[in-house]
């Protein structure tokens, strides 16, 4: 079969496309860390506000520069709606919606996550630089859509954040700080203990 020359130039300029895509996938996921948020797992979305972490939304230290940070999503706005952190810290944004599909996008950052009603997502992410980010939903859930939206505040690095708790010490460690009011047993379980079964598969 003869193939002419301007097929040839279209299957050469496709070919270098394709590549040069999934070339900038890989230096993108290298690189930049970015990559899928993950779903942790499913929940009722009829107990969300009984079924910790959910029942007590807001900032956790889980350890020494590592932090949880627990949302909900509804109509419409973001449980809390402040949140504040400290920069140069590890966070894990934990979230999820009690009714209709949600967006959780921290503008200037590749943190972007969907909130889907029974699915836990998660995401981690960290703020090098203290500053305000507007927290927005980006998926369409309704009338009151552009009136969802929260804020991140990030502290300057070693600043004292609210916190809701965080897990009781490994053994040999030392105490809780007990400027921090400590959580009750069931808010310091492991959150795959709180979620119920069958995580998502992708």
């Amino acid at each position: 079969m003869k193939i002419h020359s301007y097929e040839k130039a279209f299957l050469t300029v496709g070919g270098g496309v394709l590549v040069a895509c999934a070339a900038a996938l890989v230096y993108a996921t290298i690189v930049h860390g970015i990559h899928l948020p993950g779903a942790s797992g499913r929940i009722d979305p009829a107990q969300v506000m009984v079924t910790p972490p959910f029942d007590r939304p807001g900032v956790y230290r889980r350890a020494v520069d590592e932090y949880e940070v627990v949302a909900i999503g509804r109509a419409w706005g973001f449980q809390p709606a402040e949140i504040r952190v400290p920069a140069g810290v590890d966070i894990t944004f934990t979230a999820t919606s009690v009714d209709v599909l949600h967006g959780f996008n921290i503008e200037g950052t590749r943190l972007n996550m969907m909130l889907i009603p029974g699915q836990i997502s998660r995401n981690e992410y960290r703020f090098d630089e203290p500053g305000e980010h507007l927290l927005i939903c980006h998926e369409y859930c309704g009338l009151g859509h552009h009136l969802m939206y929260g804020r991140i505040v990030v502290e300057l690095a070693g600043t004292a954040v609210p916190l809701i708790g965080e897990e009781p010490p490994l053994a040999g460690q030392p105490a809780a700080d007990p400027a921090v009011s400590p959580p009750d047993a069931a808010m310091s379980a492991p959150l795959q203990e709180t979620v119920l079964a069958h995580p998502s598969s992708h």
